[in-house]
């Protein structure tokens, strides 16, 4: 048997096929949306021997990718290795888990004697089967009618009697928050080094916050018996004919499909496994004896982690430093662009400069002989300690006030400023 099958995708034309009428034949109207089964369109004949004059068009419904995703609850049948898969359209989910304790009274005692029996787990699941085409109502109701048949026990005859050979246990599997717990390999490393992280990439630890990361297949039949084991004690069926906004499909003369059915079921839990602490580790003081019940969750393999909270106030503040760090380098160097684009643009005004073309997206500046005559003015009055009064290369002016320093520095950086453009 295949491990896939049709059950493990969705798509809203699965079973039918949507097609707009031509207005051609005998019944259709122009414009007209109609479905019609694969049959039907392969024929050019609907149920009622009448010709299709109609164009199949194709329709894309969004929960349709989300399921396919993996966003779905699946339930499966122990006995006969039956499945199904649902949409997660939950309406609510709830658990309890119940701690059973025997009391006994004892005269002149201010409490009970408490003695623990068991603790159980219960699930609660209510959720929305939608349909946005007749097929896919025709195909959830016909799931529905697959999970209700779950609850029934399977037969053998002995003795021309009917007996009871197997009970309707239920696998049910809510994406990764209803599931077994996985198993830990063997190999397990144990615990990561926080500062040894690379050495452990390659290969997640099951449960860690990066193995939750990577996508998980949920649409199979290996997927649904990754459930939870348990008993379904009870199904609610709300069809919601009488709701306005849902309503439902009418296929033909007395045939209805709802569009949208409410499921609420209750469900018992079977542990797999014993749960509990053992005197070993406790006097050790390691963890439970499942440390992944019952999200499958791995906070302490998660790493690399911080150790106390004084490593991580460190560390976020060793980060915010280099932030600011980083982004006063951009400030300073988007004004030292500024002042380079400012200066360039000055002496091209001054006739100084000019444009000679463009490499590689880059313009490319070449000093005109006026501003050769005045870059050799400007490093023969520096030699002699002499300055000019105005450098036309530079973004600002100086004022009448300005000092020589001033004016040397501005000088020597507008001479490097050609002696770059030039090369």
């Amino acid at each position: 048997m295949s491990e896939y099958s049709s059950k493990d995708f969705f798509n809203a034309f699965k079973i039918s096929g949507l097609s707009k009428e031509d207005g051609t034949g005998p019944n259709g109207q122009p414009g007209n949306l109609q479905e019609y089964s694969f049959e039907e369109l392969k024929q050019g004949v609907d149920a009622n021997g009448n010709p299709i004059d109609a164009t199949q068009v194709f329709y894309s419904d969004g929960s349709d990718a989300y399921a396919n995703r993996g966003f779905v609850v699946s339930f499966l049948h122990v006995p006969s290795n039956n499945y199904v898969h649902f949409k997660a359209f939950i309406n609510s989910f709830n658990e309890t888990f119940n701690s059973d304790w025997s009391s006994e009274s004892v005269f002149g005692r201010t409490d009970p004697i408490r003695m623990f029996k068991q603790t159980t787990r219960s699930l609660t699941l209510s959720l929305i089967v939608p349909a946005s085409s007749e097929g896919e109502g025709f195909e959830n109701l016909g799931k529905v009618q697959s999970l209700l048949s779950f609850l029934y026990p399977t037969y053998e005859e002995v003795d021309n009697a009917l007996t009871i050979s197997q009970s309707p246990l239920i696998r049910m599997r809510l994406m990764n928050l209803v599931r077994k717990t996985r198993q830990v390999s063997e190999s397990d490393p144990g615990p990561m080094n926080r500062y040894d992280l690379w050495e452990h990439y390659s290969t997640p630890e099951v449960g860690t916050f990066r193995d939750h990361k990577i996508a998980k297949n949920t649409l199979s039949r290996g997927a649904a018996s990754e459930g939870l084991l348990g008993v379904i004690r009870n199904v609610s069926i709300n069809h919601n004919l009488e709701n306005l906004e849902l309503g439902s499909f009418v296929l033909a003369d007395g045939v209805v499909i709802p569009r949208a059915v409410e499921v609420t079921l209750d469900f018992d839990v079977l542990h797999e496994k014993v749960l509990g602490w053992n005197d070993s580790e406790l006097s050790a003081g390691q963890s439970f004896s499942d440390r992944l019940f019952p999200y499958g969750v791995d906070v302490e393999n998660s790493g690399p982690g911080f150790a106390s909270q004084k490593d991580l106030d460190q560390a976020m503040a060793l980060a915010a430093k280099s932030a600011v760090q980083g982004q006063v380098e951009k400030l300073k160097n988007e004004e030292a662009d500024r002042n380079k684009e400012q200066m360039i643009q000055n002496a091209i005004a001054a006739g100084h400069m000019v444009a000679s073309g463009v490499i590689n997206g880059k313009i490319q500046y070449e000093t005109t002989a006026k501003g050769e005559r005045r870059a050799n003015k400007i490093k023969k009055q520096m030699t002699k300690g002499k300055t000019s009064r105005v450098n036309p290369a530079n973004p600002v002016n100086y004022p009448d006030n300005a000092d020589g320093n001033t004016e040397i520095a501005a000088g020597e950086a507008y001479r490097r400023t050609l002696a770059e453009f030039i090369e």
